[in-house]
């Protein structure tokens, strides 16, 4: 599961994500990972190290900069061969992130919600419901 790493740090943290990464952090074969602009893929265990739970950063004006972390993003997500994935959409970053999956991970492998004015309880719910279709 990819979730965009937002405005509150550590990762895990942010309101919008607490309960659903409780929920799928101890599945045995689901794993969480959040992006972000300034670090890229970060999976969970990471997310409280430094410096990544200690920084702040800015949106960039540059385009290009978001398929650049895009690329990098689905290239470390390629290594890892995933059986399936679950984008959580929001924003640019998610929609770059999003465009550069779909280039290598075929429909039946990717599902991506759009998270954008999601509750966390309604994050959880439909998560759930992408990995049972795919399963």
């Amino acid at each position: 599961m990819l979730l965009p790493g937002r405005w509150r740090r550590p990762y895990r943290e942010d309101p919008r994500y607490r309960s659903t990464v409780s929920k799928f952090q101890e599945r045995e074969h689901a794993r969480i990972m959040f992006y972000s602009i300034p670090y890229g893929p970060v999976p969970l265990e990471l997310d409280e190290t430094y410096p990544i739970a200690q920084t702040e950063s800015v949106e960039p004006e540059d385009s290009s900069a978001y398929v650049t972390k895009a690329e990098i993003i689905s290239q470390f997500l390629r290594n890892l061969s995933p059986e399936r994935v679950v984008l959580v959409q929001d924003g640019r970053l998610g929609e770059a992130v999003g465009g550069e999956l779909k280039t290598w991970l075929p429909r039946s492998r990717l599902a991506i919600v759009n998270g954008v004015g999601l509750r966390s309880d309604q994050l959880g719910r439909i998560v759930d419901r992408k990995l049972s279709i795919q399963t």
